[in-house]
């Protein structure tokens, strides 16, 4: 393998090299796939059924395509992709007058030859290469989609949990045709830890589950243990018994079903992740996420034994990647052609740029009289660029907890940063008191006729379930008592304190609640952009709530002159997207903002959405447009599909901080975000760094130059 990446070093240009000496986990095809032509079909609707929407359409389009697939059992399977709702695509024709659909029939709308400079044919390429690569992997490995490929054994096994071996895989088709398969490799928890096997007690609104049938789903939130059993009928399902349900679905053997009518337990009514649909479930049908706090709190031991398990070295994620790209067919067919990748991790070429973007120690931030750094910590040596006018603290922390001596040390913290406060009085709450009475209670210890500048809020522990309320409650009604007394607020949880750098960015943030400036970027902001506006949706599970509740938030706005503003709304909304109107006042109001310091429009600005751009940007648009202002819209995500890795001895290391892959032809790129250097992974503290994805949706200015922007915001959203 060693001297394969020689090689590959050796044919890339000198320039992408000697560069930076970095790489991806990412593999070019051997070829450019050559051209092909694919048969297409169309679902017609039959007996009147109409899909509601969009969306129903093409859940119908998958489930046509699984029952399809499932005609073909005893033989080879067919190749489809879905083009759009309720259009399908296959490299060898279907024998359609002996397919039986429910709600469909299929129209045969002859062949096409694929063009990969368009993007419905791109995607239809892409989706046959998916669905040939599934094929190809199931045996070998348990596939649970393309980005959910685990090992057939797990790593360890306790209390009803899993520890598998993971392969994120994804897939980008260029317009020459060139395949690249991206590999993120890393760990999967799965439980079989269902609620008929669970301390009813224990059970809580929002606790995370899946569904045992979908695991490969987004899975769902408990909301109530209902006083229904499986065998009494529901309304919400058509008067229809939960065993009905699914005796009529199809999705459950005649064995579990019957055992799940005899035990004849109470029904569980949850509510899908990313939406505010609900559904019921027997008990045996719902198991526990291998979320983190899940396996905390239900597993320890299996918690214990996965400690350490899951940090990987660069080395060892690039060993297993190209091992699992090397065992491979050397060929996989696509009916009108065929691929194979060529097992070297890509360090540039025609499509991929690896570029630094700062030298590993550029003090990109300015702190107070002309002072520098590399890390918003370094304020520790230094001082903040503008402490607060005025500045009083009000300190407000739970009566019972751990780590008391640590915000003990907060008068002191601040001070040492160069933003000493006048005063800070402590204000103490009963964490097993319900949340509406912490509520009530804030509001009178905090009058209206309050002097505080900024509040520093200590929440008791993220998994706290000893009291009435959970802490998401207590944060949020907090939240809402601070506000009303005109109040900025800096909050963190009780258990996050024993780190030694979440005091530091507490002291930080109060500064910047106060009105002060923590830092400034004031000497690397790229471009002409004058205002960079940072979206973002936090979420909620309220136990006084008949659903989940998200909040919306323009978390930062950054003039161009490196000026770190934040501006937040909590106005609750339900689902995963900001709401047009909502985003359109958000915008508006960090123009506003900017207009009051500046005294005119910026000239261009860049919408920054943590994660997917899921929201109607048309208000946005219209207003923008209207009063003359340039844009572009970046989404920014936490996983990337693949891992960058430092490759400029031939040994694999933790990327440089600065480095990113530049996709020239998608608008996208994979970025080691900027920073403090993680070391090696050598032991259970240390890790390899999980790079982010950014990728313009909009606009024109250049990926490299947006991608620059992102290192500010990355620091303020710390």
């Amino acid at each position: 393998m060693q001297a394969e990446i020689d090689d590959a070093f050796a044919d890339v240009p000198e320039s992408a090299t000697e560069q930076t000496g970095h790489a991806l986990t990412t593999f070019r095809s051997e070829k450019s796939l050559s051209e092909f032509a694919v048969h297409e079909y169309t679902l017609k609707a039959k007996d009147g059924y109409r899909p509601d929407d969009h969306q129903a359409a093409l859940r119908d389009t998958y489930k046509a395509r699984r029952d399809i697939l499932g005609e073909f059992e005893s033989s080879s399977p067919p190749v489809i992709a879905v083009r759009d709702a309720l259009a399908l695509a296959t490299p060898s024709p279907l024998p359609v007058e002996d397919l039986e659909l429910k709600n469909f029939e299929m129209v045969n709308d002859g062949p096409h030859t694929l063009d990969y400079t368009d993007y419905s044919d791109k995607a239809v390429t892409k989706g046959l290469i998916d669905a040939s690569l599934r094929r190809i992997l199931d045996g070998d490995y348990e596939v649970r989609g393309i980005d959910t490929v685990l090992s057939k054994r797990p790593v360890i096994q306790k209390q009803d949990f899993r520890l598998h071996e993971r392969w994120n895989l994804s897939l980008s088709v260029t317009n020459a045709g060139v395949v690249y398969l991206s590999v993120d490799f890393r760990h999967k928890t799965i439980s079989e830890y269902t609620l008929d096997k669970f301390d009813l007690d224990k059970l809580y609104r929002g606790l995370r589950v899946n569904v045992t049938y979908k695991q490969s789903g987004k899975g769902a939130f408990v909301d109530e243990l209902m006083d229904k059993t499986v065998n009494e009928s529901i309304d919400d399902m058509g008067n229809q018994s939960v065993v009905e349900y699914h005796e009529g679905a199809e999705r459950i053997p005649d064995r579990v079903l019957k055992e799940i009518a005899r035990a004849d337990r109470r029904v569980v009514k949850v509510t899908k992740q990313g939406s505010h649909n609900t559904e019921y479930y027997p008990q045996r049908l719902l198991a526990l996420q291998g979320h983190p706090q899940n396996v905390k709190a239900f597993a320890p031991r299996f918690n214990e034994a996965t400690r350490g398990k899951t940090r990987l070295s660069a080395q060892r994620c690039l060993n297993r990647a190209t091992t699992f790209v090397e065992n491979l067919p050397p060929v996989i067919p696509l009916g009108g052609a065929t691929l194979s990748f060529d097992a070297t991790p890509v360090n540039g070429d025609d499509t991929w740029e690896m570029s630094r973007l700062f030298e590993t120690d550029a003090h990109i931030l300015q702190f107070a009289e002309e002072q520098t750094g590399d890390h918003p910590r370094r304020v520790k040596h230094n001082e903040v660029y503008e402490a607060p006018e005025e500045f009083s603290v009000c300190l407000v922390h739970p009566s019972a907890g751990p780590h008391a001596e640590r915000w003990e040390n907060l008068d002191q913290q601040l001070k040492d940063i160069g933003a000493g406060p006048e005063a800070v009085n402590r204000v103490q709450y009963d964490p097993f008191k319900t949340a509406d009475e912490i509520y009530t209670d804030l509001l009178v210890d905090v009058p209206d006729d309050h002097e505080y500048s900024a509040a520093c809020v200590i929440l008791p522990k993220a998994d706290f379930s000893m009291g009435e309320s959970s802490a998401s409650d207590i944060y949020h009604e907090m939240k809402k008592a601070l506000r009303q007394r005109r109040v900025d607020s800096q909050m963190a949880h009780i258990d996050t304190l024993a780190t030694s750098y979440a005091l530091p960015n507490v002291a930080l943030g109060l500064v910047a609640a106060a009105g002060g400036i923590p830092f400034t970027t004031e000497d690397a902001m790229p471009g002409e952009t004058d205002l960079f506006i940072g979206i973002d949706v936090s979420h909620r599970y309220p136990r006084d709530t008949d659903e989940r509740v998200h909040i919306a938030a323009s978390t930062t706005s950054i003039y161009g002159d490196g000026t770190i503003l934040g501006y937040t709304s909590a106005k609750p909304q339900t689902g995963e997207k900001v709401p047009p109107k909502e985003l359109k006042n958000l915008t508006r109001q960090s123009i506003a903002g900017y207009k009051q310091e500046h005294g005119e429009y910026p000239d261009r600005i860049v919408i920054h959405r943590d994660g997917f751009m899921r929201e109607d940007l048309d208000q946005v648009e219209e207003m923008l447009e209207s009063m003359d202002i340039n844009y572009d819209v970046v989404e920014i995500r936490k996983q990337s599909p693949a891992r960058v890795l430092n490759l400029a001895d031939g040994v694999a290391k933790i990327p440089d901080k600065g480095i990113a892959a530049l996709n020239r032809e998608e608008n996208r790129a994979i970025l080691a975000t900027f920073g403090d250097p993680e070391s090696q992974a050598t032991s259970s503290n240390t890790g390899l760094p999980q790079p982010i994805q950014v990728e313009r949706k909009a606009g024109d200015t250049d990926i490299k130059t947006l991608v620059v922007s992102q290192s500010p915001l990355e620091f303020s959203s710390n």
